[in-house]
C-alpha cells in the first residue's frame, strides 16, 4: 500500500505540473500536494532522474521534460490521430508542393509528429520525433500566439535568460519571436518566417488545437527560399487554415480560425513584412 500511495503522490507531481507550463518551486509543490518540503523534493530528484521533469538553472523551478511528450505520442499512435489527419496533410502537400509537417507542442518545444515529404528533389525534411525550440520561427510563433499571453511572455523570458546564460544568440536574434509578430498572428492566424530556423528555408504555420480550444500544435509548410517565395506562400494561407481546422477537429476541437485570414491574402503587398 505505501508503495501506491508513493506511486499516487508521484503522478500528483506530474499533473501539478503539467498543470503549470511555467514551472513550480518545490515549496509550491509541497503546499499543493500537501507534502514535506523533504518528501517533495524526493518526489521531484525521482522524476528528474528518470527524465520525466527539468529543473530551470536560474528560477529553480520545475516542469515537464519533452519526454513526458512520449507518453502523449503512444496515446496518439492509440488512437491513430496521426494517420487520421495524415490526408489533411497529403492535401496540403499536393497544393503547396511543399513538405508539410504536425508539430505539437510539448513543455517549451515543438516535437515533429507527422509529416508528408514535398515532391521536389530538394526539399525539407525533419526527424519524426525530433523537435525545436518553442522560441522563434513560423512554428514557435503560430503557437505561442494562441497562448494565454502570461504563459507564452514566460516561455520567452525563459528562453532569454537560457540564452544569456549560454551566449547563445540565436533565441535573441532576429528570429525570435516578438510581441508584435504575436498580435499580427493573433489577428490573421498564420505566421510566416524567412530563414530563421534554417538558413535558406522559408515556413509558414497555423495553430492546431485541443478538445479545450488550447493551442497545442501547428501545421508547417515549409520548402526552399529560392523556390518556396513571399509571392507562393501567400497564395498557401487559405490551403494552410483549412488544413489546420481539419487537424484541430480531428482533436476534438470546435474553433476554426475566420475568412479574415483569405482576406489578407488578397491585400496590396505592405512595404514590409517583419517576419517571425
Amino acid at each position: 500500500m505505501r508503495t501506491l500511495s508513493t506511486v499516487e503522490k508521484a503522478i500528483d507531481v506530474l499533473f501539478a505540473l503539467a498543470g503549470n507550463q511555467a514551472g513550480l518551486g518545490v515549496t509550491e509543490i509541497g503546499a499543493r500536494l500537501a507534502l514535506k518540503k523533504s518528501t517533495a523534493h524526493q518526489f521531484l530528484a525521482s522524476l528528474r532522474k528518470k527524465e520525466l521533469i527539468e529543473q530551470d538553472p536560474t528560477t529553480r523551478q520545475y516542469r515537464l521534460s519533452p519526454r513526458v511528450l512520449r507518453l502523449s505520442m503512444a496515446y496518439l499512435n492509440h488512437l491513430d490521430l496521426p494517420h487520421r489527419v495524415l490526408p489533411f496533410l497529403r492535401k496540403l502537400q499536393e497544393k503547396s508542393g511543399e513538405t508539410v509537417i504536425l508539430n505539437m507542442r510539448g513543455g517549451k518545444m515543438l516535437i515533429h509528429v507527422a509529416q508528408v515529404e514535398g515532391k521536389h528533389a530538394v526539399r525539407r525534411v525533419v526527424e519524426i520525433g525530433g523537435f525545436q525550440p518553442l522560441e522563434y520561427g513560423a512554428p514557435a510563433t503560430a503557437v505561442l500566439a494562441f497562448l494565454p499571453e502570461s504563459e507564452a511572455a514566460e516561455i520567452l523570458k525563459t528562453a532569454d535568460k537560457g540564452a544569456n546564460s549560454s551566449g547563445s544568440k540565436a533565441a535573441s536574434g532576429p528570429g525570435k519571436v516578438t510581441k508584435e509578430a504575436l498580435r499580427r498572428v493573433r489577428q490573421e492566424g498564420y505566421a510566416m518566417s524567412f530563414g530563421k530556423v534554417i538558413k535558406g528555408v522559408h515556413a509558414m504555420a497555423a495553430p492546431v488545437f485541443d478538445s479545450d480550444d488550447s493551442a497545442v500544435g501547428c501545421v508547417t509548410i515549409s520548402g526552399p527560399a529560392d523556390r518556396f517565395t513571399l509571392p507562393i506562400m501567400r497564395r498557401q494561407i487559405q490551403p494552410l487554415l483549412e488544413a489546420a481546422n481539419r487537424v484541430s477537429l480531428a482533436f476534438g476541437s470546435a474553433r476554426v480560425l475566420g475568412r479574415r485570414e483569405a482576406e489578407t491574402a488578397q491585400r496590396p503587398k505592405r512595404k514590409k513584412y517583419t517576419a517571425a
